[in-house]
């Protein structure tokens, strides 16, 4: 028997039945739920690893800056001499800014950063400052329009001069060939957005005494540039070393919970 056309268009389905789309939705859910984390980690990896470079990248700096400089490492100024240095825009320290929560214009200059001592070793770029996975910002920011602060990086308060007038304190490193032993001292890391304002980090050798507080954006762990060169992502062990962002100046970490591994392992490597 010969079949109408009528009839066979009549027998092929015209769209999926209740059941089956929500089968179909069922499978695309419980696969993004197996996807969604592993690609959060493959990004998080990924800026990881960038991050490192640029601490790679800031390592070399500081390494060639020393070379044309006779061995005498970068200044290192802590808060009042940053301020200063940048007021008279003599801007005489690694770093030339002052990060905050409020809408202060150093949090986004980006010609304080291009007149640091390293903008020649670093071809002028102002992205190795940076981690990318810092885009932290405080609701004031965001109103302004802001997409992220210019510095993500510190330097081990051992090392450089910290204030241009007062006498330097004996175990602060002026030269690179002061220091007995470059792969086991750090100089850069990542510092706690919280905790950021200038360039100046210090953990004590007591390994019970921190100042200011390392950041943990890569799953807990941040990234670190040692005084001969190389770079390590190391992951936090102790809770207090991973606390979250709060982008509010009337926030504060909390320094009262215990952290002997990382105090220990930090201040191991501070000198």
């Amino acid at each position: 028997m010969k079949l109408s056309s009528n009839y066979v268009r009549r027998s092929i389905p015209l769209a999926f039945t209740l059941i089956e789309l929500l089968v179909v939705i069922a499978i695309v859910a419980v696969l993004a739920s197996l996807l969604l984390p592993v690609l959060a980690k493959a990004k998080a990896k990924a800026q990881a690893i960038q991050c490192a470079g640029h601490t790679k990248q800031l390592i070399l700096a500081w390494q060639l800056y020393a070379g044309d400089a006779n061995d005498k490492v970068v200044n290192n100024y802590s808060l009042g001499p940053l301020d200063t240095t940048i007021q008279s825009k003599t801007f005489a320290s690694w770093a030339n800014n002052i990060m905050s929560w409020d809408v202060n214009g150093m949090n986004t200059n980006l010609t304080y950063v291009r007149q640091g001592p390293f903008a020649p070793y670093v071809s002028h770029s102002t992205e190795v400052y940076q981690c990318p996975a810092d885009r932290y910002l405080s609701p004031a920011q965001r109103q302004r329009g802001w997409s992220r602060r210019t510095r993500s990086m510190s330097m081990n308060g051992n090392f450089g001069r910290d204030n241009p007038t007062t006498p330097m304190s004996p175990d602060v490193y002026l030269r690179t060939s002061d220091v007995p032993s470059p792969a086991q001292v750090y100089v850069f890391l990542e510092e706690h957005p919280q905790e950021m304002n200038d360039g100046w980090f210090l953990a004590f050798t007591d390994g019970k005494t921190i100042i200011d507080m390392p950041a943990s954006h890569h799953n807990g762990a941040s990234a670190l540039s040692f005084a001969d060169g190389h770079t390590e992502i190391h992951r936090w062990l102790d809770a207090s070393f991973k606390q979250p962002v709060k982008p509010d100046p009337s926030k504060f970490l909390n320094y009262r919970l215990p952290a002997p591994r990382d105090l220990r392992w930090l201040g191991d490597r501070s000198r």
